[in-house]
């Protein structure tokens, strides 16, 4: 596996006296942390035509969220909802386009040279 791999590279350059530097990234929030507004621009800085982009507007705007708490007892079910929340800065995931999106505004926060 890549741990393994990475766990044996470095302990083989520590051995032979290198330095090694390392830069370890977490991305378990990374679809929650794109705004729309920079996705849509980049998709329209790669050429997407403009039906194809207000329809990724659409598909991206008005979402909510809400949090719903059941809470059973014997013969009675209570249900609390939060309040509803507007999302604005993440990617939907659960459908083919999130990891796609999530691609392309990840392209506009790496400058390639």
């Amino acid at each position: 596996t890549a741990i393994m791999d990475l766990v044996e590279y470095i302990t083989d350059n520590l051995e032979e006296g290198n330095t090694i530097t390392s830069v370890f990234l977490d991305l378990s929030k990374a679809f929650d942390c794109l705004g729309h507004n920079l996705i849509l621009a980049k998709l329209q800085t790669l050429g997407v035509k403009q039906s194809a982009l207000k329809w990724f507007e659409s598909y991206l705007s008005e979402r909510y969220q809400v949090v719903e708490v059941k809470k059973r007892r014997i013969g009675d079910t209570c249900t609390v909802h939060s309040e509803k929340l507007s999302m604005t800065r993440e990617v939907p995931q659960g459908f083919f386009l999130g990891p796609v999106l999530y691609e392309v505004g990840l392209i506009s926060l790496v400058k390639i040279e």
